[in-house]
């Protein structure tokens, strides 16, 4: 049996909000991100919840899945060695921006009359932070 592993090296390079659905107070959460040299934008949808660092974990777990290809070939085995550089200040500002976002969220539901929906759209969907 032969074995293979390839090291992935992902560099998170920007993380941010679009499509804000006020009905059931989800958003889309996309990461900008560079994986061995291949600039990729990771989407996924989630909601309005007080969890900041579960939502992040999650996040960081679905990015890593995007790359992880394991193949149990006939006398093969290959594996993805998933690596996120600066994984911790990256996981420490992505938990900073859900909180953000969660709170703008939650604004929004206390102080209905303060914004439109619209201007909350407009917020919600140009949410984002470099790294």
């Amino acid at each position: 049996m032969e074995l293979s592993i390839k090291k992935v090296s992902i560099d998170i390079k920007k993380i941010g909000t679009k499509n804000y659905n006020k009905a059931d107070d989800s958003f889309e959460l996309y990461a900008l991100i560079n994986a061995t040299g291949n600039d990729e934008i990771i989407i996924k949808r989630y909601y309005y919840t007080q969890k900041g660092e579960e939502m992040a974990s999650d996040f960081i777990k679905f990015i890593k899945s995007k790359f992880s290809h394991n193949n149990y070939d006939s006398g093969m085995f290959s594996h993805n060695l998933i690596m996120i550089n600066r994984f911790d200040e990256i996981e420490e500002k992505i938990i900073t921006f859900i909180k953000r976002a969660n709170d703008r969220i939650k604004d929004f539901k206390n102080f209905k009359s303060s914004m439109s929906y619209f201007e909350m759209n407009n917020v919600m969907n140009n949410l984002s932070s470099n790294f």
